[in-house]
This record gives structure tokens, C-alpha cells and sequence, in this order.
């Protein structure tokens, strides 16, 4: 991540040789920078941010409409106007899959045509404001634009409880009364149930002939002799009508993706079940 100061003398510089025509001023050098957050653009423009309408709908709905924010206060008095085959409009150009994953890899210019994803909400006034957008919030272009930034957000149970509206302190049972034996696999059940809930936003199993419901499948001996774990994934199962009776319809998924992601990144609850 660059610093504060080179990302205004990024704003202010050339690219690939040539100055921007929209010089920042010396007032925007300096608000820049204070806008490091989405709240900070909120405040900026003096919009509620906790606002419904920023907490509720798909994650790339939810990081659209607070980049849309953003760009806005970025951007200030700034207006597209798309008759204007003179006027510059800049927009970040993400490459999806480099090495290393969601990586920013310019601006770009256009002037009579917008790209597709964003339109006039999405441009810049300047390379630079694009560039510093691009850096600075990234996370919310990558939750915007990647499908599968839903699942790979929730690396936690307590992840998974905030993408349900569901206090983490508060979801899992007093076991204290459970003989030990029981109390990890069965608060681990509770959470491996939640965290499902969330990866399948919002899809239930209808338990017809019709619909594939998916689930992981582990190998239970595995580098146990070489002082290894004792459990490693087998692989992804489907089903149709019936159900395991080890997690039953709370712990299978919409998609073969989703349960392998489950089962590889909450590996240690699913050990605190079946071993």
C-alpha cells in the first residue's frame, strides 16, 4: 500500500508521460487523504452512513451503492457529462486473477463511452482520484465486482454471524450442563450450522429428487500415522433426496464451490465433530 503522500503526488503527476488535464487543486490535495472510509464520504456529503440501504442486499449490491458514495465525494462538484467527447473520465481497471488474486492495474480514460459496470457513478474527475480510489478501497471493488466475494468474506464464525444480523455472544448454547465429552462438537455443530446459513445466502434444501444438495466428505486417517491432523478432505458429495445423519439439512450446501471452501477453511470444526 502507498503512503498518503506519494498517492497526492500520484494524484498531481503524469502518467505514461502526460499530465493530467484536470489539475487537483491545492484544497483537494489536502481533503483527500481525510477520505479514508466510507463513513468519511458519508461525511463529507452528510449522508447517515448506517443507513438500511448499506447493510442490506447482496454484498456487490451493498459495495456498489457505497462506492457510488465514494466516487461522489471524491469527485465533489465534478459532473459526467457524456455529450462532451472532450472531457476526460477515469476509471480503475482491475486484473481478477493474477498471481497473488485481486490486484489494481491502472487507471484507464475514457471520454464518449463508459464501461459497462458503472457508468457516470463510477468515474473520476482525474488518473489521480481513480488511482487513490482503487488503492485506498479496494476491498470494496473486489467486494463489487468478484462473484464469490460473498464466500470468501466469511472466514469465521463470527463473520458468518454478521452477515446474518446475529449476535456471535448470544447465537451459541449454554452446554455447561452436557457432559464434556459432547460440549466442542456440539457448539461446533451450532457454528458449522450458522456458517452455512450465511455461505448460502439465503437458499434452503427442498429434500426432492430434484435439486443436488452438496456436501464434504473427509478422510479420517489421513497423516495420522505421520503425526498429522487425522482428518483431510475426501472430496465434495452430492445428494438429492437423502440426507447424512451426521449434519442433515443444516450443513449442506447450494454448490460444489461453496462446500469445498467451507471445508477447507473451517477444517477444524468439522474435526471437532467427527473425531
Amino acid at each position: 500500500m502507498i503512503s498518503n503522500n506519494q498517492k497526492i503526488a500520484t494524484m498531481s503527476g503524469s502518467d505514461n508521460g502526460r499530465t493530467d488535464d484536470h489539475v487537483i487543486p491545492q484544497e483537494l490535495k489536502i481533503k483527500v487523504p481525510e477520505i479514508k472510509t466510507f463513513e468519511d464520504a458519508c461525511n463529507r456529503l452528510g449522508i447517515d452512513p448506517v443507513q438500511s440501504k448499506f447493510s442490506e442486499g447482496e454484498p456487490d449490491e451493498i459495495a456498489y451503492k457505497k462506492l457510488k458514495i465514494v466516487v461522489k465525494a471524491l469527485n465533489e462538484n465534478f459532473t459526467v457529462d457524456w455529450s462532451n467527447d472532450k472531457q476526460q473520465k477515469f476509471f480503475p481497471w482491475f486484473n481478477m486473477n493474477p498471481p497473488g488474486g485481486f490486484k489494481f492495474n491502472g487507471s484507464v480514460c475514457g471520454f464518449a463511452c463508459s464501461p459497462l459496470t458503472g457508468g457516470n457513478t463510477m468515474c473520476f474527475k482525474s488518473r489521480g482520484l481513480a488511482d487513490y480510489a482503487a488503492e485506498q478501497f479496494a476491498d470494496l471493488y473486489k467486494q463489487w465486482l468478484f462473484q464469490d466475494y460473498a464466500e470468501t468474506a466469511i472466514t469465521t464464525f463470527e463473520n458468518a454471524c454478521e452477515r446474518l444480523g446475529l449476535d456471535a455472544s448470544a447465537v451459541l448454547p449454554d452446554v455447561s450442563k452436557i457432559i464434556s465429552l459432547y460440549q466442542v462438537k456440539i457448539i461446533a455443530l451450532v457454528k458449522l450450522t450458522v456458517i452455512a446459513e450465511a455461505l448460502n445466502k439465503g437458499w434452503q434444501p427442498v429434500w426432492d429428487n430434484k435439486e443436488y444438495k452438496y456436501f464434504p466428505w473427509f478422510d479420517l486417517e489421513a497423516n495420522h500415522n505421520l503425526g498429522g491432523s487425522g482428518i483431510s478432505l475426501g472430496g465434495i458429495r452430492s445428494v438429492l433426496k437423502l440426507s447424512r445423519s451426521s449434519g442433515g439439512c443444516r450443513v449442506v450446501f447450494k454448490s460444489e464451490e461453496i462446500a469445498k471452501y467451507a471445508a477447507d477453511q473451517f477444517l477444524y470444526l468439522y474435526k471437532e465433530i467427527l473425531t
